[in-house]
């Protein structure tokens, strides 16, 4: 499965603020998704964006208010490594809102910030995303092949090892 054209979702300021995905959700929630090849045409393709919140001093994940929304976003739509797509950042900013402890560095004279997320409650957020990623899989009717090279883009995206890495200690040839 390869990933088509992004889509990209665009969260207004007042979404965010009253904290509610659902014309989102009315459009793409679990329960009004299609299945089969009709879902797997949708792999891969999400960028997520908040919009309105520019005049604030703090990166996005740092915003409170978005960090609530994003929060409550994972909680009903939870399929995030299904449908996100890893060529872009967004999978991560969301990460960021999600996750209780992180660090940010500004160093002087760059315009980015360094994002490091605490590798044990980063791998617990990974861990609990396989599930519904899974089942958005089977959903599309896809292999288990398919599954196992997204999960291994997904720990290539975060920066770990996948474990699909070759060795020569994991070598099972004979000889």
């Amino acid at each position: 499965m390869t990933p088509g054209d992004p889509i990209i979702v665009m969260f207004g300021k007042q979404e965010v603020l009253r904290c509610r995905p659902g014309a989102f959700l009315q459009k793409f929630g679990e329960p009004v998704l299609p299945s089969g090849p009709a879902l797997a045409r949708l792999f891969g393709r999400f960028s997520f964006f908040v919009d309105g919140f520019n005049d604030r001093p703090e990166e996005v994940y740092a915003i409170p208010e978005v960090r609530r929304f994003y929060r409550t976003l994972l909680r009903r739509w939870p399929a995030w490594f299904y449908f996100a797509d890893l060529r872009t950042e967004s999978l991560l900013m969301m990460t960021a809102c999600v996750m209780d402890d992180f660090d940010a560095v500004a160093r002087h004279g760059h315009s980015r910030t360094t994002l490091a997320l605490e590798p044990t409650l980063l791998l617990k957020f990974i861990s609990r995303g396989f599930e519904p990623m899974n089942r958005m899989f089977e959903r599309a009717g896809a292999s288990e092949e398919d599954i196992y090279r997204r999960t291994v883009e997904i720990f290539r995206y975060y920066g770990l090892p996948s474990g699909s890495e070759s060795s020569s200690c994991g070598d099972r040839s004979s000889g």
